[in-house]
């Protein structure tokens, strides 16, 4: 079952939200995470759970969170044609239930509710080949190549 998240649901989606960042900085030192902070990840789920422009879906078999998805409408500068767009900033199903089409599900919902934006966007590190894939079989395609030059 796929819902919206409630502030009950926050200890899971913490855990896996620290799952989802030990995955990303696997592929990269950049994404590496200080868990001396991860009380920041509670204040960060219950600022977004009541705002209208961002939604958390959740998915829920016998009562366990399986997984999550963060998804946002954002307005774009004025001087673009495109006036909005919509987001997603992040997307997590636990080892245990993946291929199951549960990542599939909670992308649908999350294109529910940005379906009266221009387009979604949304990252994955360059290095993640499987989530390449994933975005490329769920209709997306790529349009921007990102460069970084690290300083320190």
């Amino acid at each position: 079952m796929i819902r919206i998240a409630v502030e009950n649901d926050i200890p899971e989606l913490k855990r896996m939200m620290i799952k989802l960042l030990q995955h990303h900085q696997e592929f990269n030192a950049l994404y590496q995470i200080d868990l001396t902070y991860k009380h920041d990840i509670d204040d960060f789920f219950k600022g977004i759970l009541h705002q209208q422009n961002i939604k958390i879906f959740v998915a829920e078999i016998e009562n366990q969170l399986t997984g999550y998805i963060i998804c946002s409408k954002h307005l774009r500068p004025k001087y673009f044609v495109i006036k909005s767009k919509g987001r997603i900033d992040s997307l997590y199903v636990d080892a245990n239930y993946r291929n199951q089409n549960i990542a599939s599900k909670l992308v649908k919902e999350a294109i529910n509710f940005l379906n009266d934006q221009a387009y979604i966007e949304l990252e994955f590190t360059a290095e993640n080949q499987f989530a390449k894939g994933f975005w490329l079989k769920n209709g997306f395609e790529i349009l921007n190549h990102q460069c970084i030059l690290k300083l320190n």
